[in-house]
């Protein structure tokens, strides 16, 4: 048996090497191996690297890369920079899914490259282990980058920048910049995915929320995200019929969210309507930013068990946070509220602070850099300078599962790090709160809706949640759910228009439900 064995291991490893000796790099543009990717990416095998050149202008149903790599042998699509530091643009998508890249095989790199155009998402996945990174994603009419419910799997989405994306259409489904989701059901998906997004910056919405997420487990750290029509982030349960499949877990750590209108909270948790994760939340060391008009910080919707909340700063622009902790349509899962925390910096007179929060400041100002052009770095004499904890205490009979450390980096201020580079964030004394430490190097970004701030509204500073200043509508409808089989062309059309169709009627009923608990 041991020889067996040992002759198994040996066989494997030949079996690797082989594959990595084998491995090809195909040229797509003028005078190369291939003049368009759709020639290349029907020919790769696990290994192999894609490096494309030119420009690409996609018509008809868009590219979709199906053949698959392997765990230590992905293959890898890359836009080669010119000279002055451009990436290729791949543009256009239409046809029948409207998407300009529909990454349908396992174990993909995809980096490089500027994605724009998709009539209805620019990037589309139904696979497992994708990784976009070092790339712009803009202008998508619809979505921008966009994860199917069913099938699908891990995606990680790192130095990346996505803008000018998602849609709030009469007659349509709202449509998010990045919506993503993950399939936990043992032989049709991929149990036990994750979606990693860090160093990333998405901002300007054209609508929709900026980040949406149905995965089985989510890591956000180290972004700037700002501008979404609707919530910052939202991370809520999977649209499956398997609705028990597994909890949905979500740790959020170092990131800044800057939400710049009325239209929602900042951050929503649990569910929309059409799913709910039951899950246990963490949001450490984050820095929010809300408007004026904005009202709170995070709801709380539908089933969840718990959450853990340490080391954030939420600063409102001339008022106090109305509703720090909107938590009174949640359903928890072991029948009461799990919540802990310690060391966050309030507006003082904000409202629905949890009393399980422990070491709460509350002042007038944090004491930022700059307020107007926003510099989020702590002066000196900062409020949040060694105020945070280096032990955030976990929920009660529900800790996060293998948490992630204190942050050990930084977001840049509206920009993005080198591809391969992590910011160190410094470290001295107690933890600063917020997601900067004192002498972060993160110089600030170009001005944006801090420098344009109104009044806030008539009557308002106190810490009353006033339902009569809240948006009356609630969108959760996100267009997104997709079903198919196997990748086939015409049953994913046919499961798509009739998911579309059968998703519709599920968020009529949905919105009309929240509107209902709302009322």
């Amino acid at each position: 048996m041991r020889a067996l064995a040992a002759f198994g291991s040996a066989f494997l490893f030949a079996s690797l090497i082989s594959r990595a000796a084998f491995a090809e790099t195909r040229t797509v543009g003028t005078g190369k191996q291939h003049a368009t990717l759709y020639e290349a990416i029907e020919l790769v095998n696990p290994g192999d690297i894609v490096e494309v050149y030119d420009d690409q202008t996609i018509t008809g149903d868009g590219l979709e890369p199906k053949r698959h790599g392997e765990p230590n042998a992905k293959i890898t699509l890359r836009g080669m920079k010119n000279a002055q530091g451009k990436r290729p643009k791949i543009s256009g998508g239409a046809g029948k899914y409207g998407f300009t890249i529909f990454f349908q095989g396992n174990h993909w790199v995809f980096e490089g490259f500027e994605v724009t155009g998709g009539e209805q998402a620019c990037i589309a996945q139904k696979a497992n282990d994708l990784t976009i990174r070092d790339s712009v994603v803009h202008d998508c009419p619809r979505h921008g980058i966009l994860g199917f419910d069913e099938a699908n799997g891990s995606l990680t989405l790192e130095y990346t920048e996505v803008y000018k994306c998602g849609l709030e259409a009469s007659g349509e489904a709202l449509k998010h910049p990045v919506y993503v989701s993950s399939d936990p059901v043992p032989g049709r998906g991929f149990p036990g995915s994750v979606f990693r997004m860090h160093h990333c910056w998405v901002h300007d919405a054209r609508d929709g929320n900026n980040v949406k997420s149905r995965a089985e487990r989510n890591e956000i750290r180290y972004n700037w995200i700002e501008g979404a029509g609707y919530y910052e982030l939202e991370l809520i349960g999977p649209d499956l019929a398997e609705k028990d499949a597994a909890r949905e877990d979500s740790e959020v750590i170092g990131n800044v969210f800057f939400k710049t209108n009325a239209k929602s909270d900042v951050v929503r948790i649990g569910g929309d309507g059409t799913g709910e994760t039951n899950g246990r939340y963490r949001f450490l060391n984050n820095t929010f930013i809300l408007s004026t008009q904005t009202q709170g910080l995070v709801r709380a919707n539908d089933g969840i068990e718990s959450l853990e909340f340490s080391n954030n700063v939420a600063y409102r622009f001339g008022a106090s946070i109305n509703s720090v902790f909107r938590s009174g349509e949640a359903r928890w899962k072991q029948g009461k509220p799990l919540i802990s925390g310690a060391n966050n910096w309030f507006p003082e007179g904000s409202g629905d602070v949890p009393a399980e929060f422990t070491g709460t400041i509350l002042g007038k100002d944090p004491g930022f850099m700059s307020n107007s052009p926003l510099d989020l770095r702590p002066k000196p004499d900062s409020a949040l300078v060694d105020k945070g904890t280096d032990n955030s205490p976990p929920a009660p009979n529900a800790p996060f599962p293998n948490p992630l450390a204190l942050p050990a980096s930084f977001p840049l201020q509206r920009a993005l790090p080198a591809v391969g580079t992590v910011p160190n964030r410094p470290q001295t004394g107690a933890p600063d709160i917020g997601a900067y430490e004192l002498n972060s190097d993160a110089p600030p970004g170009a001005p944006g809706s801090e420098t344009n701030q109104k009044a806030p509204p008539e009557g308002e500073g106190g810490g009353d949640d006033d339902a009569g200043t809240r948006p009356k509508r609630d969108l959760n409808a996100c267009g997104c759910r997709a079903a198919g089989s196997g990748g086939e062309r015409i049953a994913l059309v046919f499961a798509f228009a009739f998911a579309a169709a059968a998703y519709a009627r599920r968020r009529t009923k949905a919105h009309a439900r929240v509107d209902r608990e709302r009322r």
